[in-house]
């Protein structure tokens, strides 16, 4: 092989001999640090979590031009008389899940880069390196391995920061703080003042993601934003979690969850919203911003199943319409639309703009999709409704023939307005007789429905409330 110039390369040539081997992910007590450490941190520090037997001291990776005196080496070798012995050492030989080790023709490439003074050259994009789906792969991999499943320590203590500081659950907190302030009409600057308080973990979140992503695409927007592509189109099979266990339902880079449940996508939303607030450069986050909300998109379109490889993905032309509504989206419109719309993004035309579903009948809504919302809104509650719990699970018929929940008849009788006199739709914006004074706004103690979904049922309704 040719030989390894830069840190990125070797921690993909040690992955991918962990791989081959099924022996990723790489676990306690120092995990995969050569994908989480930085370069200085990594050819200049010691190993994670691991102290010399013998001395009780912080054990050094390597010694820079030194193969033959460095810890990584020793190990993977399981040089004779250290405590990587295979023998007698107290730690034995590496990797710890062996056999199978790695052979002395896998080690060289490795020591051969120790001894070379351990170089860091980058990675030159040119017309020869062009994005590929194994490179988008290799990206996505890389980029969960370090923010998720082998979490670095220095994100850890960021999250660490961040969730200390901002009220509420870990999952949903900033989105909470994103709605919350919009809703109340004093986003963006107390949505601001909110997360500058933790300024220092959403900063070094930025930087580290950044750091992946240079990585990967060094100066290549328009890779990146392929790599976003095809993570929205659930294309992106990986052997590498097929062959683990531990990934279970992880072997395709995608959001998790589906289009009635999702938070991953409004999460990454607000986290990137807190870091632009908090000083991150607004230039690259804005282009990211955007990727996040063109993920978002192709997947509610596409829909891909969830671990089954083959998905198709869409058609050239309906990326392209994806592409131009995403490319030209503003802030506020990217804002908008993760606030308006709770977990499926808003549908794009073929023409790159949105198609409004209450404006000139767009489209015709079935039974099913009000079903979908209504089951959303409710959260996994199991609410009363007079006795009637989830009425809207009953058969369309029966549904129809409900005369009154509180009062009020939940799908009003044919007429002018119809939609608009319906209990269900004066329940989930909360109109006389729900709302102040009244019985409480629909769902109980859960977000209200975003507007563009209630319009959704209303026009339903309006519609003669098609199948």
């Amino acid at each position: 092989m040719d030989p390894i110039v830069n840190y990125a390369q070797l921690g993909k040539y040690i992955d991918s001999l962990l791989s081959a081997n099924n022996q990723l992910p790489v676990g306690p007590p120092h995990r995969g640090f050569w994908n989480t450490l930085g370069y200085d941190d990594f050819v200049n520090g010691n190993v994670p979590n691991v102290r010399d037997p013998a001395t009780h001291q912080p054990m050094k990776i390597l010694v820079v031009g030194d193969s033959k005196s460095s810890n990584l080496i020793h190990a993977l070798r399981g040089t004779p008389g250290t405590a990587f012995d295979p023998d007698t050492g107290a730690f034995g030989m590496m990797p710890a899940n062996g056999p199978p080790f790695f052979t002395p023709e896998q080690i060289a490439p490795v020591a051969a880069w120790i001894d070379a003074g351990c170089p860091n050259q980058p990675v030159a994009q040119t017309a020869a390196s062009p994005y590929t789906r194994e490179r988008g792969m290799n990206f996505w991999f890389d980029f969960d391995q370090q923010t998720l499943w082998s979490r670095i320590p220095e994100l850890q203590a960021a999250f660490g920061e961040i969730f200390s500081k901002i009220p509420g659950p870990a999952l949903t907190n900033i989105v909470d703080l994103f709605r919350g302030t919009v809703s109340a009409g004093t986003y963006p600057q107390a949505f601001a003042d909110t997360v500058k308080t933790a300024a220092n973990g959403f900063l070094k979140c930025a930087e580290i993601q950044l750091r992946v992503i240079d990585q990967h695409f060094p100066g290549d927007r328009d890779s990146v934003r392929l790599a976003f592509e095809d993570f929205g189109q659930g294309v992106l099979y990986d052997p590498r979690r097929a062959a683990n266990p531990m990934y279970r339902t992880h072997i395709i880079h995608m959001m998790d969850g589906s289009p009635s449940d999702w938070v991953g996508f409004h999460r990454w939303h607000a986290f990137i919203r807190a870091q632009i607030a908090c000083g991150a450069p607004s230039d690259r986050w804005l282009h990211l911003l955007r990727c996040v909300a063109l993920a978002w998109s192709i997947q509610t379109e596409a829909d891909p199943k969830v671990d089954q490889p083959g998905n198709a993905g869409l058609s050239p032309a309906r990326l392209a319409a994806h592409r131009a509504f995403w490319d030209r989206a503003t802030e506020d419109d990217i804002d908008s639309a993760f606030f308006q719309n709770h977990f499926q993004a808003p549908r794009i035309a073929d023409s790159g703009g949105v198609m409004a579903f209450a404006a000139g009948g767009a489209e015709l809504v079935g039974f099913e999709t009000v079903r979908k919302l209504l089951d959303s809104a409710v959260a996994g509650g199991e609410p009363f409704h007079d006795d009637k719990g989830r009425f809207w699970e009953l058969p369309l018929d029966a549904l129809l023939a409900i005369k009154a929940i509180y009062g009020v008849r939940p799908i009003a009788e044919a007429g002018p307005n119809r939609g608009a006199r319906s209990g269900i739709i004066l329940a989930l914006k909360g109109q006389p007789p729900f709302g102040p004074g009244g019985m409480p706004r629909m769902p109980l103690n859960r977000t209200p429905m975003a507007d563009n979904d209630i319009a959704v049922i209303e026009k339903w309704i309006d519609d003669g409330c098609p199948p």
